[in-house]
């Protein structure tokens, strides 16, 4: 079941990138390493918990991702899972998985 859950959500938050992509909520990338990056954060973030891109208007939207991009490109990159920690329960699979994505330098 969470295996099946978590294709679902694959699924569904490479269309949510698709539509951010269509709608301009993306900042200006310096690199496609920067933008693969933001890009599977984003889709690790919404399997994980889908409720964060609920019910946002464009402009939460574009801060939401804009702002995680700056962190992902500085040096407090390695902050963003303790904060995430702090705000919702990640199973030991996900903590690894968003560990790894965010331990990549970039």
């Amino acid at each position: 079941l969470h295996k099946k859950r978590k294709d679902i959500l694959r699924k569904t938050s490479t269309k949510l990138i698709e539509k951010y992509n269509q709608d301009g909520i993306f900042p200006a990338y310096k690199s496609d390493f920067e933008k693969s990056q933001l890009e599977e954060t984003l889709i690790n973030l919404y399997e994980v918990q889908p409720r964060l891109f609920i019910s946002l208007n464009t402009e939460q939207k574009k801060f939401f991702v804009r702002f995680l991009n700056l962190l992902l490109v500085s040096d407090e990159r390695k902050h963003i899972l303790e904060t995430l920690e702090g705000i919702i329960d990640l199973e030991v699979e996900e903590k690894e998985s968003l560990y790894q994505l965010f331990q990549q330098s970039n």
